[in-house]
C-alpha cells in the first residue's frame, strides 16, 4: 500500500482487526463478478503474470489465479505485513498457487515489464499520491501489457 495509508502513529488506516480482514474478504466476494467481468473485457489469457497492487488480504489474486491458470503467474502486493500475512494464510486455505510480496505501492522492487497484468482496486481513493502508484504499475508491466485501476464510483445516476 501506499506510504499515505500509514498514519502519523504508524497505524495501517484501512485497520488489521479480525473484523475487518472479515470485511475485506466480504469486499472482495461483493466486487468478484464485477472483476470477473472486466478481466473478461480485457482478455485475461491463461499463462499470463499478473499482479494486484493493494491487495489486502484477498483482493482479486482467487480471481487471477482461476484466470491464468497453473501456466500463469499471479502476485499480490500489499504493504502492510498483517494483510500479506493474512493473504498468504487464506490463500493456503483455498490452495490457490499464488504469490505475496510485501511492499510500497509506488516503490514495489519489482522488476520493469515483469507483468501482462497490472491490477490495483480500491487503493488509489485511499492515498494522497495516486499518479505515484500509477506510475509504478505502468513501470513494472510489460510492453503491451495491460494496467487497469478499479475505484469505487459514487456519482448518482439517473
Amino acid at each position: 500500500m501506499a506510504t499515505s495509508e500509514i498514519g502519523a502513529s504508524g497505524r495501517y488506516l484501512l485497520g488489521v482487526s479480525p473484523a475487518e480482514i472479515r470485511h475485506l474478504v466480504e469486499q472482495a466476494e461483493v466486487y468478484a463478478e464485477e472483476a470477473g467481468q472486466l478481466f473478461d473485457a480485457i482478455g485475461v489469457q491463461p499463462g499470463i503474470a499478473a499482479i494486484d497492487v493493494g491487495c489486502g488480504v484477498l483482493g482479486v489474486v482467487h480471481l487471477l489465479a482461476g484466470a491464468v491458470g497453473p501456466d500463469g503467474r499471479v502476485v499480490g502486493l500489499d504493504r502492510e505485513p498483517r494483510m500479506v500475512e493474512a493473504a498468504r494464510r487464506f490463500a493456503d486455505e483455498q490452495s490457490l498457487e499464488v504469490e505475496f510480496v510485501e511492499a510500497d505501492a509506488t516503490a514495489s522492487g519489482l522488476p520493469d515489464g515483469a507483468f501482462d497484468l497490472v491490477h490495483a482496486r480500491t487503493l488509489l481513493l485511499n492515498v494522497s499520491n495516486p499518479e505515484e502508484i500509477i506510475a509504478e504499475m505502468v513501470r513494472i508491466a510489460r510492453p503491451g501489457g495491460v494496467v487497469v485501476v478499479q475505484e469505487p464510483d459514487a456519482l448518482a445516476h439517473a
